[in-house]
């Protein structure tokens, strides 16, 4: 593998690695990660989540909670807090990789959110949406999508639509379109553009799907923005 180059899920088959370049993953708008990080600190991070919210009382029987729920938002201050958390956010691999997408130093807590989705509750579903249509930037930001553990497609992964960066801004599905969906093994991370459409899936599964999203951008564009 050359230098500036990762080993990523190909978009047809997620079962088969191909080489993405820098180039190629700002022309889908995402790239697919396997394997890139250890998998025992995620499902440790994944284990204090959880405990939190059975501390809280948020396990039985819950649905899951809105993200502007009181909930929701205690959940962001606790999981903050996290040595773990943190830790994963300035991973050396992780890192290394936003370095590819954006060209050169990032600058990290850019919107960290952890997220949880409950069995069986499609009310609580991320639709269809750009993360650019609510940040509103005007620079570039990259998000890590990590489930922290396995995480097949029943359990309500992440899909996105390739190419959709080239689209323009607004939330709306074009006609047709056809969605990536990917099965994750613990440590497969999924990098998605600000202007990406992408959606979570349902989750069929009996199991809560814990997951965490790290923004990144360029530190390049935001000192010549703050010029």
């Amino acid at each position: 593998m050359r230098p500036g180059q990762l080993a990523v899920g190909s978009v047809d088959r997620v079962d088969r690695v191909e080489t993405l370049t820098h180039r190629r993953a700002l022309e889908r708008g995402y790239w697919f990660a396997r394997g890139l990080l250890d998998a025992p600190p995620l499902t440790a991070l994944c284990a204090q989540v959880l405990g939190i919210c059975a501390r809280r009382g948020w396990l039985e029987g819950r649905r899951g909670f809105a993200n502007d729920s009181p909930e929701f938002l205690q959940l962001q201050l606790e999981v903050h807090s996290l040595p773990a958390f943190d830790a994963l956010r300035r991973d050396a691999r992780l890192r290394t990789a936003l370095e590819e997408l954006l060209g050169g130093a990032v600058r990290d807590r850019q919107g960290d959110v952890c997220r949880l989705l409950f069995p069986a509750a499609p009310e609580f579903t991320t639709p269809p949406h750009r993360d650019q249509t609510y940040m509103k930037r005007a620079d570039a930001v990259w998000t890590a999508w990590i489930p922290l553990g396995d995480c097949p497609r029943r359990q309500g992964s992440l899909a996105v639509l390739p190419r959709s960066n080239q689209l323009g801004l607004g939330n709306a599905v074009p006609r047709g379109a056809r969605w990536r969906r990917f099965d994750f093994a613990a440590g497969d991370v999924l990098f998605v553009h600000s202007l990406t459409l992408h959606r979570a899936l349902v989750n069929r599964s009996a199991e809560i799907r814990v997951s965490v999203d790290y923004r990144y951008s360029s530190m390049a564009a935001m000192n010549t923005l703050a010029q």
